[in-house]
């Protein structure tokens, strides 16, 4: 499930139905829906509640703080004159301090306290520095001045700072692909079952049943690939890239050979029409003068199960 944290303008532009000033309201009520529905998790820091408190419109101020009630809260670090007793922030430690200082010299460089906006800009790093340490998934807001340091914070942080726009595309698209990629992870999990266990054999043993068993493989495998090899690949990309932002990446030659390690598996090892030719494919991959045991082993774990381990990662960030 994908871990989503809403920025506190996020919330006064879902919730103030009164404002004309709001934006983003559908893509955020879009999300919401998702949460709704159990698609995605939504949760706001204690900072919020901070930033709320000090709206000069006490009938609005009232009426949000008794709707964020609904959200689950994440706790901060405790700050003097903004973290109440009650708030469940927590008292701070060196590697707190340490992150903390680092997101907000990213943010706000050159932070003074005679700065008329200090416990604004405190309270935005704060947001993000809890998000962080929950290891959540999204960080959603419409600040400029946060989503224009995106790029750095993902490259020092693995943070993703999206619009609510932005960060609704994902979510439609991570749930359109991911049973998909499901399926195709339990597939992939029963053809090395296959290989393994049905095959322990030698290449003369081959029968029918199995040969067949290997076509219908063969052809789902076929038909199935494609659905998620587009959407793999980016994922692969954008893992191991630097993103410098607006959907850009910087693209070596290690990251692109790594990503055709990582794609080809899926192809190569059911390019075959049949058992034969695919146990074939095995014995030539190994040089070494070794039993067909072992080869068949070294095949599976070395290179399916780390396809394998692939889709699963690719599940989990998907989820």
């Amino acid at each position: 499930m994908i871990k989503i944290t809403f920025d506190t303008n996020c919330i006064i532009n879902l919730l103030d139905t009164s404002s004309t000033t709001a934006i983003s309201v559908d893509e955020l009520q879009e999300i919401m829906r998702y949460a709704m529905e159990g698609a995605v998790n939504i949760a706001i820091t204690t900072r919020v509640d901070y930033d709320l408190s000090k709206d000069k419109d006490k009938k609005r101020k009232e009426k949000l703080l008794k709707q964020i009630s609904m959200f689950p809260t994440i706790a901060a670090g405790a700050r003097w004159d903004m973290s109440t007793w009650d708030s469940g922030d927590f008292w701070t430690d060196e590697k707190h301090e340490k992150l903390t200082f680092e997101v907000q010299n990213i943010l706000f460089p050159s932070l003074a306290k005679d700065d008329k906006h200090y416990t604004n800009k405190l309270s935005d790093v704060d947001h993000l520095v809890s998000h962080i340490l929950e290891k959540r998934n999204i960080f959603v807001t419409d600040d400029t001045g946060i989503l224009k340091k995106a790029a750095v914070l993902n490259q020092k942080f693995s943070l993703v700072v999206l619009t609510p726009k932005q960060c609704l595309e994902k979510i439609s698209s991570s749930q359109s692909i991911l049973p998909s990629v499901t399926l195709f992870r339990e597939k992939w999990e029963l053809y090395i079952a296959f290989l393994t266990k049905d095959l322990e054999s030698t290449q003369e043993e081959i029968s029918e049943e199995d040969d067949q068993t290997y076509i219908q493989f063969h052809d789902w495998f076929k038909r199935a690939f494609p659905k998620i090899k587009s959407k793999l690949a980016q994922f692969r990309l954008e893992m191991n890239s630097q993103d410098i932002g607006h959907g850009k990446f910087i693209v070596d030659d290690d990251v692109m050979t790594n990503l055709q390690y990582d794609i080809n598996p899926f192809e190569s090892f059911y390019a075959s029409s049949n058992l034969k030719g695919a146990l074939d494919s095995i014995n030539d991959y190994f040089y070494e003068s070794r039993s067909y045991d072992k080869k068949l082993k070294d095949w599976t774990n070395d290179r399916m199960k780390a396809a394998r381990d692939l889709l699963i990662e690719f599940e989990g960030f998907l989820e």
